[in-house]
């Protein structure tokens, strides 16, 4: 209740910060509207629910009319809390869908990125409240739909001022950002004129031919790389193209969360069946199970370790998972954290962005094979080196019969100008870091041409790319992002897909580097086998080696798919 209250309170600010003052008499209906959405929410927290409801439908009704979705969608939260309390789940669903569809409306030409930052908690509050309504109607296509929005829309969100230079030198981020600039002035000018009137309805015409190029070049934009399109846009697919794509012994496991937070849902969706496994509480008794990994990590106790990883498996239930030789795992909260290869899941399992990723198809985009391998940058005492991090990039180097960079050749300007025309495989054995309160300055570290270290961030190479089929990570805590409102999670690894990347291993936790030295080298000899039997093998290699779950644990695939560029 508290929570709710203060997105009520909040939509008061955003009104009064979008609402223009002018003295006209097209104002008045604006000013109008704020007085009965301001009256709405003082209603609501008196309780007065009808009351809520009678004001809440003008103002939306007054919405509509300017134009304004960021106003209706947040009226309509208000409405749909109100119709719940009411007990009318029915019209509380709806007020919701409403709220949703014009929140994506928002979402496809971008308002202000702070704006979003400072009331993302209304848009948390749609999903979570849709997934509420999916799971009691047992609605389980409707319940994918509506978590894959709200991951799209979360990943929209972080990306609303950032410089993405794609493939052009940046010109079709100007271009879009150009197109939503002129779409708000547009839709604000809207918000001013008589309704019906002459003006009115040329500048709807002048919005609606906006968002038709707008629509065509995110159209453009896919048919090159998803995930730029997914940069700009709130794109998802049906469930059902989703089963069409799974062969017979493949299964995707997607993790879906609602208003009761501390519970866990998992869709698990094979090509003929769907069903849905609830764990009462289950991501408090999976964090208390990750925590004991990780103490036992700390710790070097392989006897813990290994205990940890039986709590990880009894945490999630997975005896009672339908079987499947291939598994695709879409996380939400603490299932981004989760050691999959080392969980005894079929033959490989692959984590995936979201469950649309399943349609991508992907060709092998290297013309002529070039990889590049970089280990223990020279860091000139500002961090520790990383002897075994050398023996590994030479000993894989050796593998594909190409030169290292190393030491002081391992500078960020040098990764850069290599990685510019697209590699088949780039492995960067190095330090990384993750930034949780801002998980696009995560960093891998390299020489610093004139001395000491440089770093390169997850925005650094949203900048200036590094291309490349498959990204290996071989580096301390490279694959931990930051969990967002919608359950997308952010790091580095969403850097390398926009810019081409099909498929990416990286690194949970500081490693061993001996034990991540033997590892990688098995997992680069059976490469051409696939990523996903190359980690397996890799893994179970690790094993018979004696390694402790520190080692093999440690690696996590990522955006695999059989229809990913085989290195």
């Amino acid at each position: 209740m508290a929570q709710t209250l203060r997105v009520v309170l909040s939509l008061l600010v955003f009104i009064s910060m979008f609402m223009p003052l002018r003295a006209s008499a097209q104002v008045g209906s604006l000013h109008a509207a704020k007085d009965l959405a301001s009256r709405a929410s003082l209603a609501f927290q008196a309780e007065r629910y009808q009351q809520t409801i009678r004001l809440g439908q003008q103002a939306v009704q007054i919405a509509v009319q300017r134009d304004s979705p960021d106003l209706i969608w947040r009226m309509q939260v208000l409405l749909g809390e109100s119709y719940l309390r009411l007990g009318q789940a029915g019209q509380a669903e709806a007020a919701f869908r409403s709220a949703q569809a014009a929140v994506d409306l928002v979402n496809g030409s971008l308002s202000s990125d702070l704006a979003k930052q400072r009331f993302g908690v209304g848009k948390e509050q749609i999903t979570a409240r849709l997934i509420d309504f999916d799971i009691a109607a047992n609605n389980l296509s409707q319940l994918f739909e509506d978590a894959e929005r709200g991951r799209a829309r979360a990943f929209v969100d972080l990306l609303t001022h950032t410089e993405l230079s794609l493939s052009d030198d940046r010109q079709t981020n100007l271009l879009v950002r150009a197109l939503d600039e002129n779409i708000r002035s547009l839709r604000l000018d809207h918000s001013l004129q008589r309704p019906g009137s002459a003006r009115s309805t040329e500048i709807k015409l002048e919005i609606n031919d906006l968002m038709q190029q707008r629509a065509a070049l995110m159209d453009k934009l896919a048919s090159i790389n998803l995930e730029w399109a997914a940069a700009y846009s709130v794109r998802y697919a049906p469930l059902v193209q989703i089963q069409a794509r799974l062969a017979a012994n493949e299964m995707l496991v997607y993790a879906v969360v609602g208003t009761q937070v501390d519970d866990l849902y998992l869709l698990l969706v094979q090509a003929n069946s769907v069903e849905i496994k609830f764990i009462r509480n289950g991501h408090l008794v999976l964090n208390e199970a990750l925590i004991e990994l990780t103490d036992a990590v700390a710790l070097a106790d392989k006897f813990m370790q290994e205990k940890a990883l039986v709590s990880i498996s009894e945490a999630l239930e997975i005896k009672t998972w339908p079987q499947a030789k291939f598994l695709y795992v879409v996380p939400n909260k603490q299932l981004h954290f989760v050691p999959w290869p080392a969980l005894g899941l079929g033959e490989w399992v692959s984590v995936l962005p979201n469950g649309s990723w399943l349609l991508r198809t992907v060709k092998n985009s290297v013309q002529n094979p070039v990889q590049l391998i970089v280990g223990d940058p020279d860091f000139a005492g500002d961090l520790p080196q990383l002897p075994g991090a050398r023996a590994e990039a030479t000993l894989i180097s050796r593998h594909y019969n190409v030169e290292p960079l190393l030491g002081k050749q391992a500078t960020a300007s040098a990764v850069i100008s290599r990685a510019q025309k697209k590699l088949q495989v780039l492995h960067l054995a190095t330090h990384g870091v993750f930034d949780y309160q801002q998980p696009l300055r995560s960093a891998l570290y390299f020489s610093d041409e004139n001395g000491g270290v440089q770093s390169m961030s997850a925005e650094d190479i949203f900048r200036r790319p590094l291309r490349a089929d498959l990204v290996v990570l071989s580096a301390c805590e490279t694959g931990i992002g930051r969990v967002l409102d919608d359950n997308d999670i952010v790091g580095l690894l969403r850097s390398f897909y926009m810019n081409g990347a099909s498929q990416a291993v990286n690194t949970l936790w500081p490693l061993s580097d001996r034990g991540a030295q033997q590892l990688m080298a098995v997992f680069h000899e059976h490469l051409h086998l696939g990523s996903g039997m190359a980690l397996n093998k890799a893994v179970q290699a690790s094993k018979l080696a004696g390694h402790p779950p520190s080692v093999y644990a440690a690696f996590t695939l990522n955006g695999y798919t059989p229809y990913s560029a085989t290195p």
